[in-house]
């Protein structure tokens, strides 16, 4: 009778052990896929932009990520500093050098690039292809009548896309991981385990007092 139940006990406390094993398993691997499936793609950063406020005008330069030698799409940006109104009908110049705080050779000393108005007001399209990758350093000329402003926007990266900060293989970021859910999986797998043990230590004691008696 004795031993009937410690058995039943102990057939009720493996596959629950087991369970908790595979969720610590399961969150420290933090559910990524298996096998030849393919895996997710890695997460990558925005594209990059730049900007910045002159005496008169207001520009901020958005562009994309290429490849060296493939065409890269610039839009432009520009606005009254003053009302941040957007500026329509004007005369957008870029210039661009090499980063001075991470000179590239890939990159030309300097290249202009004219933007064009792209249709809605204070918006100016253009296009430029750098043949190496490397940051550059971007001024924009903005006329308009007799105003002439040049607004030095910074550094803008180039090149292909690149992951963000933490990525692992496999497309997950470090942070993935959520520590409360191993931690919890974890416990519930040290409970079924000390379960175990003290049944095991219970049905041997018993045995021996039958054997004794």
């Amino acid at each position: 009778m004795i031993a009937g139940r410690a058995r039943l006990a102990l057939l009720a406390v493996v596959p629950a052990t087991a369970v908790g094993l595979a969720s610590v398993r399961a969150a420290a691997h933090g559910d990524e896929p298996h096998g030849g499936g393919e895996a997710a793609s890695a997460p990558a950063r925005r594209p990059p932009s730049v900007g910045a406020t002159g005496d008169l005008y207001e520009v901020l330069v958005k562009s994309q990520w290429a490849a060296a030698g493939e065409p890269v799409a610039l839009r432009v940006f520009v606005a009254d500093a003053t009302s941040n109104l957007p500026v329509a009908d004007a005369e957008v110049e870029l210039t661009l050098h090499p980063a001075a705080a991470s000179p590239s050779s890939a990159i030309p000393p300097e290249i202009k690039v004219v933007a064009k108005p792209a249709g809605a007001p204070g918006l100016y399209g253009a296009s430029v292809t750098f043949p190496g990758r490397g940051d550059v350093d971007v001024v924009a000329s903005v006329a308009r009548g007799d105003d002439v402003d040049l607004v030095a926007l910074g550094a803008l990266e180039t090149g292909p896309r690149s992951p963000i900060v933490g990525a692992v293989p496999g497309g997950r970021s470090r942070d993935h991981v959520q520590p409360g859910r191993w931690v919890a999986a974890a416990v519930a797998a040290g409970m079924g385990l000390a379960l175990l043990v003290f049944l095991t230590a219970r049905f041997a004691a018993r045995r021996r007092r039958v054997s004794d008696g």
